[in-house]
């Protein structure tokens, strides 16, 4: 369908360039900007919000990478414990699709796999562990039940998975702290309200992170009368899954009618513009060629070219942009951008596209 101009900025591609946004918000600058200066704390206020598993605190801690302070040591070794306990939990999973797919007793190192197998995944480690779990990564077994269960069945620790079991020789040293890499790709669930604090170009931001869980949202309300713009979250690449928190829905579908309910909330101010994030575009792009969005039955209304990853992204674009269209705030100020929170200089991009939606 068409969209009023002032409801929507770079519809047009699904990369948004920069420049497609700043020619939509220029009658806005002085007066929102001399609005900012004049605010005696001059804090440009940001809420993260959307579903579980989308990317959020991944993208908080790029924001700290970029902008923010350092982590303090003891801050980086808090994660030593989840790094370690998330290897000996995914080399037991894939220990176990073995077992179902008949190649158990083919996996050559026996002695590292029945250590593996019976480990406490809380238990300390040790650098002859570490050794074992990199020699059952190597086994060509091991290898095709990662295939089989990450890369198409929990495609969400796919990535992190990999990566840190290939580096599980240098996480079991006993002096291992991990590198800022290592804090985007482990995933710790959000509780409370993280706040990180940002001075950029001169601007002061701050970012409050609200959990995804059913119980957390409904603390979003909370945040929205002190707030300047809502970044919103999407897993483009759950969209043949459902939902973690009710199996009978899909789980876009479920991101989607949180939205809708968000952008009709009789407590968001109609001054609050939204940034859409789609996430995960390099999942999805993997996913669609296996899998194309038209087979998906609540998304069977899809038209384009199956594996076109442009089309795709547009497809779901257009399917949030109409909540919006269709909201109480019709003309609500909203800017899109699809993501990979997991990389640095795409997040660097971001932040241009946030400063838009405010200024």
């Amino acid at each position: 369908g068409s969209y009023p101009s002032s409801a929507i900025n770079s519809m047009n591609s699904p990369t948004n360039s920069i420049e497609s946004h700043k020619s939509n918000v220029n009658n806005d600058k002085i007066e929102k900007g001399s609005e900012i200066k004049n605010n005696e704390e001059s804090v440009i206020k940001l809420l993260l919000l959307g579903m579980p598993a989308c990317g959020k605190s991944t993208l908080l801690k790029q924001f700290r990478i970029l902008y923010g302070k350092s982590w303090l040591h003891d801050e980086m070794k808090e994660y030593v414990p989840v790094i370690r306990r998330n290897i000996t939990i995914s080399m037991q999973c894939l220990i176990k699709e073995t077992r179902e797919l008949k190649s158990f007793r083919k996996i050559k190192n026996i002695q590292a796999l029945q250590i593996i197998e019976c480990a406490d995944p809380y238990s300390p480690w040790t650098v002859e562990y570490g050794g074992y779990i990199k020699e059952l990564w190597n086994d060509d077994k091991i290898q095709d039940a990662y295939h089989t269960i990450y890369v198409y069945k929990y495609y969400h620790d796919a990535y992190a998975t990999k990566y840190f079991i290939e580096r599980s020789d240098i996480i079991s040293v006993p002096w291992y702290q991990p590198v800022p890499q290592d804090l985007l790709v482990c995933r710790l669930k959000t509780s409370g309200n993280p706040i990180e604090r940002f001075d950029i170009q001169g601007m002061h931001f701050q970012i409050v992170d609200v959990g995804g869980q059913t119980s957390e949202r409904t603390k979003w309300t909370n945040h929205y009368d002190s707030i300047n713009t809502i970044i919103y979250l999407i897993n483009l690449s759950e969209y043949d899954v459902p939902s973690t928190e009710n199996p009978k829905i899909n789980a876009i579908v479920k991101s989607l009618e949180t939205f809708e309910k968000l952008c009709n909330s009789a407590q968001l101010p109609n001054t609050v513009s939204i940034v859409l994030f789609f996430n995960m575009r390099d999942l999805f792009q993997i996913k669609l060629a296996k899998k194309s969005i038209s087979s998906i039955p609540e998304f069977s209304d899809f038209t384009g070219d199956a594996t076109n990853y442009t089309e795709g992204v547009q497809y779901f674009i257009n399917k949030f942009i109409d909540k919006v269209v269709n909201s109480k705030v019709p003309n609500r100020k909203t800017f899109h951008h699809t993501t990979c929170a997991i990389d640095t200089a795409s997040i660097s991009i971001i932040l241009n596209v946030v400063k838009d939606s405010i200024l």
